[in-house]
């Protein structure tokens, strides 16, 4: 686990655009709210990009998710989760094919796809 850290603001681009673009939830501007606070407390150790912003109280349900492409030209699914408090609690990057999850950069916005 690495010390915690303000989001980047690609990182924040990046949750910002997931929330208004394609939400999975109604609750938008609670979670819209938290991007000014919001801090990243881990990586994914296998380097896709992958980030937690806090430790689930509760189980987790997905809140945003489209599909793209990485910086790479990887096809990526990209999900974004909240806990059961309503927290935003990871950001979740994988390859859509049989590729491995190591060097998947964090997608731009612009590569992303709305549903």
């Amino acid at each position: 686990m690495l010390e915690a850290r303000t989001i980047t603001a690609s990182e924040r681009r990046l949750v910002e655009w997931l929330l208004t673009n394609v939400p999975d939830t109604k609750q938008v501007a609670n979670y819209v709210a938290q991007l000014d606070k919001l801090r990243v407390i881990d990586v994914c150790g296998c380097g896709c990009g992958s980030l937690t912003f806090c430790t689930p109280q509760g189980g987790m349900e997905q809140i945003a998710s489209t599909t793209g492409h990485s910086p790479e030209g990887t096809s990526v699914w990209v999900c974004l989760y909240a806990d059961e408090s309503d927290s935003l609690c990871a950001l979740d990057i994988n390859p859509m094919d049989d590729m491995p999850d190591a060097g998947i950069g964090l997608p731009n916005p612009e590569s992303l796809f709305r549903d």
